[in-house]
């Protein structure tokens, strides 16, 4: 599917605005991914009904932020219900 590797190591999708991509990159850069034995393989802002990326979302909108990291050997995956500001 391919709303998982979004932003998966293929980079990030073109339809993302800049600001989004900005925050993407600053979430992928965060306190996981410099431990040593941990890594980002996934972030992507989704629409909750449909698992689509979101693209361009209006302020207001209900937003799903799925995520997962890997810890030496385990996977760890979360999301996250946010509302677009």
């Amino acid at each position: 599917m391919p709303t998982w590797n979004c932003v998966g190591r293929g980079g990030l999708r073109s339809s993302f605005t800049p600001e989004w991509k900005r925050s993407i990159r600053r979430f992928r850069s965060s306190r996981p991914s410099r431990e040593p034995t941990a890594s980002v393989e996934y972030a992507v802002v989704v629409d909750p009904d449909t698992l689509e990326p979101a693209g361009h979302p209006t302020p207001g909108r209900d937003l799903r932020v799925l995520g997962a990291c890997r810890f030496g050997r385990a996977r760890l995956i979360d999301n996250l219900g946010v509302v677009a500001r």
